[in-house]
């Protein structure tokens, strides 16, 4: 059984396996119904208008069958990073749908400290 670069393994209460990694800029998620004999196409979890910037720390968890939420930093051009969580209901459906939202104020952004953990704190700083 292989995990194509797949960095964190979850499964379900039917034995579905759902794995997520980094894949340069993408945070991709893969699911599998055979015991990970075979993956799903990667499904890129990053929202739509923060795709093509690099991830920073970044966690799924699921929750029930096809029950997936990701929290995760974008950073911006600027300077700091954008905190985002995206939801997925149906992710066992052909075509899942993404809600996506950034978690702070938007003029404001997600400072962290540079530790690779993902247990660490996030703050906004207000100037």
């Amino acid at each position: 059984v292989t995990t194509p670069g797949l960095e964190e393994l979850r499964v379900d209460s039917n034995g579905v396996l759902y794995g997520a990694g980094v894949d340069g800029p993408k945070l991709v998620l893969r699911l599998s119904k055979d015991g990970g004999r075979t993956w799903s196409m990667p499904l890129d979890l990053v929202a739509p208008a923060r795709r093509g910037a690099a991830i920073g720390q970044w966690a799924f968890a699921v929750r029930g069958p096809g029950q997936v939420a990701a929290g995760y930093l974008t950073s911006r051009k600027t300077g700091g990073y954008d905190g985002n969580v995206t939801l997925l209901r149906n992710a066992l459906a052909p075509h899942p749908v993404l809600v996506t939202s950034t978690v702070h104020d938007a003029k404001t952004p997600v400072v962290t400290s540079p530790q690779a953990a993902k247990d660490d704190y996030k703050r906004t700083d207000r100037g």
